[in-house]
């Protein structure tokens, strides 16, 4: 919630959409400092801050983040992925 219900919005009073999902979704990929995740990271931050960005709820962004998990744990309960991204 921190995420986009601050540092997002604050980036949102200084720069266009665009500027604001770059720089909140690299930075937040970074934070989990992990190559081999971060690009998968990177796109689920990006697709919810533009969900953020164009609904102003953090509603979506939970349902979502629920739907990766989801499907996360589907893939390592059913289909024997190593690790949970």
């Amino acid at each position: 919630m921190f995420w986009r219900g601050f540092f997002l919005t604050s980036l949102a009073r200084v720069l266009p959409a665009g500027a604001c999902v770059a720089v909140s979704s690299g930075a937040f990929a970074l934070l989990h400092l992990s190559p081999t995740t971060a690009p998968s990271i990177l796109l689920l931050a990006a697709a919810g801050d533009a969900l953020y960005l164009r609904s102003g709820s953090l509603a979506t962004c939970l349902a979502l983040h629920a739907l990766w998990n989801s499907g996360q744990l589907l893939a390592v309960a059913l289909l024997g992925k190593d690790a949970f991204v």
